[in-house]
């Protein structure tokens, strides 16, 4: 079985929002599918980083995944309208 970045961040959101788990049982959720021999996941690498930083910031998933993947595409720098973002590491505020 194959999941893409896209599928993991509507899981994150669903998990998030319909069944208001806390992050840490989100996070650990995203671990496990990772870390799964039955599941392939698109670019795990940056999904764990991305996890990470989930974890312990104030932002969601998504935004952290973006930042991932385009550090991974070779960006310096991931602008975002998301003042949760402001002062993260990778990324400058617009606005």
């Amino acid at each position: 079985m194959f999941v893409t970045c896209i599928a993991l961040c509507e899981l994150v959101w669903a998990l998030s929002r319909i069944h208001r788990l806390p992050r840490d049982q989100v996070s650990e959720s995203l671990q496990r599918i990772v870390e799964s021999r039955l599941i392939l996941v698109e670019q795990p690498s940056a999904v764990l980083r991305a996890l990470r930083s989930f974890e312990s910031g104030p932002a969601d998933f998504a935004d952290y995944l973006i930042g991932e993947i385009s550090l991974a595409a070779g960006c310096d720098d991931v602008v975002t309208f998301d003042r949760k973002l402001g002062g993260a590491e990778g990324f400058t505020l617009l606005g």
